[in-house]
């Protein structure tokens, strides 16, 4: 195929899978499970293209490698380290236990009490937060917020669509910041009106 960019000779496919994985990512494993991938033609990085930048601990696995490869190939290849990205995310979710818990408790309690009750909330302390939430509601210690709800909210609470779901123009960041405080206390917690 013709292209304007060599990385993209050969089929030309792309094929990328977003997942969450926040204990990995604490437990500082991703790097070393990162370098792995890439011999492998694979990439691994937060959305916005920033390995150092997650967005709620969700990354980004695609294929790197284009030229030579059959786009069932590629699929196979991407799909197999999901696979196995997931697995050792749940082996994580599974395992952790004693003072590792209780500290994970405390920090998910924590962002969830910032969320309920902060006023100003900038998207990167949302994401990080929203990230620990996720986390607390896939592992059942919070209770009540459904893992889909906190999904959605994370795109819905971002500058561009938040600047379109409001009523009235968001006069500069201050304000931005507190209209997305309000949406993520009335969708999680049902409380305060947005606006």
């Amino acid at each position: 195929y013709l292209t304007s960019s060599p990385t993209n000779l050969g089929s030309g496919l792309r094929c990328s899978v977003l997942l969450s994985l926040p204990l990995l990512n604490m437990a500082g494993r991703l790097e070393g499970l990162s370098h792995r991938l890439n011999r492998s033609g694979l990439c691994l990085r937060g959305p916005l293209g920033d390995s150092a930048y997650p967005f709620g601990c969700m990354y980004h696995l695609s294929n790197q490698i284009t030229l030579g490869a059959t786009e069932e190939d590629i699929f196979e290849v991407v799909q197999e380290a999901a696979d196995g990205l997931i697995l050792a995310e749940r082996r994580a979710r599974e395992t952790i236990s004693g003072d590792e818990l209780y500290r994970l408790t405390d920090q998910i309690h924590r962002a969830e009490g910032i969320l309920r009750c902060g006023y100003i909330l900038t998207s990167g302390e949302m994401t990080q937060l929203l990230g620990l939430l996720r986390l607390g509601a896939a592992m059942d210690i919070v209770k009540g917020i459904r893992v889909e709800t906190i999904t959605t909210l994370l795109s819905e609470a971002m500058p561009a669509c938040l600047v379109s779901g409001s009523e009235t123009p968001l006069k500069g960041e201050t304000e931005k910041n507190i209209f997305r405080a309000a949406l993520v206390r009335k969708t999680l917690f049902g409380e305060n009106s947005v606006g």
